[in-house]
C-alpha cells in the first residue's frame, strides 16, 4: 500500500515538497518488501536502499534550501514545480546535479537506483512474493514519470523568462557537489555499498544469535 499510495499520490503534486513527501512513502514501501522477504539478500537490499537513499536524499534537499527565489512576494516556504522552470539554462550544473539525481533514485538504469531497485525485486522474487514484485515494478514505472516530469521542466519548459534565485553559499554548494560526486563513485563503483550492507546484516544475524 506505501508503495501504490506514493506512486500514485506524486502524479498530481504541483509542489516540490508534496511530490518528495509522497516518493518517500514510495520508497519506503520497497524497503518494506525486502524485508518482508526474512532472507539475507532481503536484509541487505534494505540497507543498501536505505544508504542509496540517504545520500540521495541529502542530496536533493540540499538543493532544494540553495534555491529560493530572489523575488518571492508571496513569503511561500514551498516551491511549486514550475519554480525549476528554466534551472537548466540559469544553473546547469545544478540542474545537472538534480537531475542525475532524481533518475539515480527513480530506477533509470544504469544509475545506482536501478541496481538497489532490481536487488529488491529479486528478493521478493526468491521469497515467492510474485504479486508483490509484480506490483512494486509496474509502480516504479508509474512513479518514474514525475521525476522525469521535474527534469522536463528544468531543461525543456518554455518560458517567456527565468526565475531569479540567490546566490549560492559556498558551504552548501560543497556540500551538494561532495555528495552528487559520492553518488557517481557508487554508480562506478557499487561494490562499497554491497559490501557494508553485507557486513551489517552478518553482525546482526550475530546478535540475533
Amino acid at each position: 500500500m506505501s508503495v501504490i499510495v506514493g506512486s500514485f499520490g506524486g502524479i498530481e503534486q504541483k509542489r516540490l515538497k508534496s511530490l518528495l513527501a509522497y516518493s518517500s512513502v514510495s520508497h519506503m514501501g520497497y524497503t518494506l518488501i525486502a524485508f518482508s522477504a526474512g532472507t539475507f539478500e532481503g536484509m541487505q537490499a534494505v540497507f543498501c536502499y536505505l544508504f542509496l537513499y540517504m545520500i540521495a536524499g541529502l542530496c536533493i534537499w540540499s538543493i532544494f534550501l540553495v534555491l529560493p527565489l530572489k523575488y518571492n512576494y508571496t513569503k511561500k516556504q514551498n516551491k511549486d514545480l514550475a519554480d525549476l522552470n528554466s534551472l537548466g539554462k540559469a544553473n546547469s550544473v545544478l540542474a545537472l546535479f538534480f537531475s542525475t539525481v532524481l533518475l539515480s533514485i527513480a530506477g533509470i538504469p544504469p544509475m545506482i537506483g536501478f541496481l538497489v531497485k532490481i536487488g529488491i525485486f529479486l528478493a521478493s522474487i526468491e521469497a515467492s512474493m510474485y504479486f508483490v514484485a509484480i506490483i512494486s515494478i509496474l509502480c516504479s514505472v508509474i512513479s518514474t514519470f514525475y521525476y522525469i516530469r521535474i527534469v522536463k521542466i528544468m531543461y525543456f519548459e518554455s518560458s517567456i523568462t527565468g526565475k531569479l534565485y540567490h546566490p549560492i553559499k559556498s558551504n552548501l554548494s560543497i556540500l551538494i557537489v561532495c555528495l552528487f560526486y559520492f553518488l557517481l563513485f557508487l554508480f562506478l563503483n557499487p561494490t562499497l555499498v554491497y559490501l557494508i550492507s553485507h557486513k551489517i546484516v552478518i553482525l546482526l544475524s550475530m546478535t540475533i544469535v
